[in-house]
């Protein structure tokens, strides 16, 4: 039913944001035809006004610093990370150092990869959205991403379980499927299906938090980069997506101990992740020209 409330209320966010984006198109058009006759305020600054964080000045924010913060949160996934603790807690029991660094470094490489993939493939489809829709799209990603950050943040308080997506079922087939490729005789084999369970896992994953992988690459089509230039943005997100991957794998190779993430620590994660979501969000429907970063 909260849900049900949450998504109620994101519509009608929707609905308010297309009502005052067609006041903002009348208004530009009136202004073309006769200056006199409207007077238009131009903002020198970009600044926003968000509810309960008070004024966002974009002129001091940088796309490198929001690939940073957005790679580093949709990094913190419980799905992923859930199947990368189980992976290190059967190689480190097995005592075998050598095969804990292939395997380990395999799956994270192969996440890597998968993820850039899902990357390009989001935003090569926004960027082939027609031009004369492209501003309805964009309506309907701040849609998803209000709807997104209310769930995220909705989850941040009252949901307490981890992965949303991956059910005891699904976690039950990944960890038979793995301990089957480590007991595997030929190291190259067990390479090959750690790197297609890491694959269906983030796939599977990119479920879990769409909301912030779709509004990053739409922010980064509306930039019109050259094609190497977006790659390397896309490489950086993912870097900062992989960030706590590496951090858990580095110890436990050198300290033979798993560190995860707590449910205190998701509940910010959550939280935080949600906030951008939802401002995002907004601040695409409201005036998506802040974000040309």
């Amino acid at each position: 039913m909260k849900k049900l409330i949450l998504i109620f209320l994101s519509l009608s966010l929707f609905l308010l944001g297309f009502s005052f984006g067609e006041i903002i198109d009348i208004q530009g058009q009136e202004n073309n035809e006769s200056t006199s006759k409207i007077k238009v305020i131009k903002n020198t600054e970009k600044t926003f006004e968000a509810p309960f964080v008070g004024e966002i000045n974009f002129d001091s924010f940088s796309l490198p610093l929001l690939t940073i913060i957005a790679g580093l949160l949709d990094g913190f996934n419980p799905c992923a990370l859930f199947i990368l603790l189980f992976l290190l807690s059967i190689l480190l029991t097995s005592g075998d150092r050598k095969k804990l660094i292939i395997l380990g470094s395999t799956f994270i490489i192969a996440s890597g990869i998968a993820y850039f993939i899902i990357l390009y493939m989001l935003l090569f489809s926004i960027q082939t959205v027609p031009a004369h829709y492209k501003s309805y799209f964009q309506l309907g990603v701040g849609v998803l991403g209000i709807m997104f950050g209310l769930i995220s943040i909705y989850n941040a308080f009252f949901v307490k379980k981890g992965c949303s997506v991956m059910n005891k079922t699904k976690r039950d087939y990944f960890f038979t499927k793995i301990k089957n490729v480590i007991d595997k005789k030929s190291i190259l084999l067990s390479m090959i299906g750690i790197a297609i369970i890491a694959f269906l896992v983030n796939f599977m994953e990119m479920f879990c938090t769409v909301g912030i992988p779709l509004t990053y690459t739409t922010i980064l089509a509306s930039q019109n980069f050259d094609w190497y230039i977006s790659m390397f943005y896309l490489i950086l997100y993912v870097f900062f997506f992989l960030l706590d991957h590496f951090v858990i794998f580095t110890i436990a190779i050198f300290t033979y101990n798993i560190i995860g993430v707590s449910n205190k620590y998701t509940k910010w994660i959550n939280l935080f992740g949600g906030i951008l979501m939802l401002l995002l969000g907004i601040i695409i429907i409201l005036n998506p020209k802040l974000l040309m970063l």
